[in-house]
């Protein structure tokens, strides 16, 4: 759930950084990727991941925060400050060259949540390991 939740936050960057609306596609891209309907699209995707971990809330707290101490974890935290440091410096136009450090900061901020990605497809939390190792017993 937290690796798709971060999908997800990628695919808003994602939609928030292409700019449909000046592309050659057909109008319902454009509908869809762009103003209301991006905002439906994902408001939806968003809520409907919130609700289901709502459900499980107890199991996904305690896999959050053994997420967050790993180095996965410890990576997607990192980005997400790289992107914060770089709303600052789109919002301050008294730097000069702001927009350079504004996307030389989310561009580190991605890649970060890229490798964080990779990580966190090798990452096991300790229980779900000893779990796996009495499985493969038990069918032997």
């Amino acid at each position: 759930m937290i690796l798709l939740f971060c999908s997800l936050l990628c695919l808003s960057f994602a939609f928030r950084e292409l700019d449909v609306e000046r592309l050659d596609v057909h109008s319902v891209f454009k509908l869809l990727g762009s103003g209301t309907g991006r905002n439906i699209i994902l408001g939806l995707a968003f809520t409907t991941l919130i609700v289901y971990a709502a459900t499980k809330f107890s199991y996904y707290k305690k896999a959050c925060i053994m997420f967050s101490t790993s180095k996965p974890g410890i990576l997607l935290i990192s980005a997400g400050l790289l992107l914060i440091v770089g709303c600052v410096f789109e919002e301050n136009e008294s730097i000069i060259q702001n927009v350079f450090f504004e996307e030389i900061f989310e561009l580190g901020g991605y890649s970060l949540i890229f490798l964080s990605a990779i990580g966190a497809n090798s990452f096991v939390p300790p229980q779900e390991r000893k779990q796996e190792g009495l499985n493969a017993e038990s069918s032997q």
